[in-house]
């Protein structure tokens, strides 16, 4: 399999860079970005060709443009980015590397990664989308989402035990919380569901390895004799 880093150097560098300068670290850092790259090729090169496969690793490594403008500027995820300037920072990444079509279905990618999955999604969207939830469901992701909602409760432990815990994605309550959102993301039945062949795959793989860790918190909760304790709502 080629490398993203092979074929573009020049654009790896200069995406490196804008994360180095803003001192992007932690959750969502240049690493994971070439994670989501590595899964974005595997997931499209599987159902779509070596062709969408250069597009959405390039989507993949760009993918985290909205996050070096909120670290840039000290914004969180429920302020809202101008377009223009991610499109701008993408495009000066990009350089006269691409065609103008090219350029923008990576941009279009990029822009529309969080939303829900739409029909008309292109296959470099969908890839990036679904290659993003694959890498967050990785058995890493709740220290990474602990790095990044430090301020938060780490388990709401009086909404969570024996319950189906209920939690919204733009204000959480706790770190726990959040992590169980991405068990969505190898569910069929929402609108968040990973759309690949290979990403569905390896999603339910990792889903079932947080459905186990969820388990064995109530199982160890209980076996404390903590059920019956009043903890803080």
């Amino acid at each position: 399999m080629r490398q993203i880093w092979e074929l573009f150097p020049k654009i790896c560098e200069r995406v490196e860079k804008s994360h180095k300068d803003v001192g992007l670290v932690g959750a969502h850092d240049i690493v994971h970005a070439v994670r989501v790259v590595q899964v974005a090729y595997q997931l499209s090169l599987d159902e779509y060709g070596e062709y969408t496969a250069m597009l959405a690793g390039l989507a993949g490594l760009f993918h985290n443009a909205d996050r070096i403008f909120e670290k840039k500027f000290g914004l969180t995820r429920n302020d809202e980015i101008a377009e223009d300037q991610i499109r701008g920072l993408v495009s000066g990444w990009i350089g006269e590397n691409l065609s103008s079509d090219e350029k923008e279905r990576i941009i279009c990618a990029v822009l529309c990664h969080r939303n829900k999955n739409g029909e008309n999604d292109d296959a470099v969207l969908i890839c990036l989308m679904d290659a993003d939830r694959v890498v967050n469901l990785a058995v890493d992701f709740p220290i990474r989402c602990g790095q990044e909602f430090s301020n938060l409760l780490a388990v709401d432990y009086g909404n969570f035990l024996g319950k189906n815990l209920k939690e919204s994605y733009w204000h959480p309550k706790s770190v726990l919380g959040i992590v169980s959102l991405v068990l969505e993301w190898a569910d069929p039945a929402t609108n968040v569901c990973v759309r690949t062949r290979l990403g569905k795959k390896m999603a339910e793989k990792r889903a079932k390895i947080i459905r186990d860790f969820f388990a064995n918190l109530d199982n160890q909760i209980e076996e404390e004799n903590m059920l019956d304790y009043s903890f803080p709502r």
